[in-house]
C-alpha cells in the first residue's frame, strides 16, 4: 500500500510540473503582421492577457483571462465592459471569446493566422 501512494504521489508531482512548464513555455508576446491588419497578443502569468486587433479603420482589443484547454487549444475570455460608451468605440471587440490553436511554444494559431512569439 505504501508504495502505490508513493507511485501515486510521484505521478501526480511530474502532471503537476508538466502543466505548468507548459504554461510558462507560453508565456510572452506574439504577433502578425499583414498588408491589412496586426494582431498583437501578450499572455502573462496570472493567466490574464491582452488582444489588439488593428485593421485600416479600427483597432479593437480586449483584456480578460486566458486557460489552457487539453493541450493543444488556449481559451481567451474577455472581460466586459461596465461603461456602455466602450462598447460603442471602434476599439471594442465584439467577439469576446477566441480560441488559438498551440502549434508549438513560438507559434499560435488565431482565425487563420499564424501568430509568432517575440524575443
Amino acid at each position: 500500500m505504501k508504495i502505490v501512494t508513493q507511485i501515486f504521489c510521484i505521478s501526480f508531482l511530474f502532471i503537476c510540473c508538466k502543466t505548468l512548464q507548459t504554461d510558462n513555455n507560453l508565456l510572452g508576446e506574439y504577433f502578425s503582421k499583414g498588408k491589412d491588419y496586426e494582431y498583437i497578443l501578450m499572455l502573462q502569468g496570472d493567466y490574464s492577457f491582452e488582444l489588439q486587433l488593428k485593421y485600416q479603420d479600427a483597432s479593437p482589443k480586449c483584456t480578460g483571462s486566458w486557460k489552457l484547454v487539453g493541450d493543444k487549444l488556449i481559451s481567451l475570455q474577455c472581460k466586459e465592459f461596465s461603461d456602455i460608451t466602450e462598447t460603442l468605440t471602434n476599439g471594442y471587440m465584439s467577439e469576446r471569446e477566441h480560441n488559438l490553436e498551440i502549434i508549438n511554444s513560438n507559434r499560435l494559431k488565431f482565425k487563420g493566422v499564424i501568430l509568432r512569439k517575440r524575443k
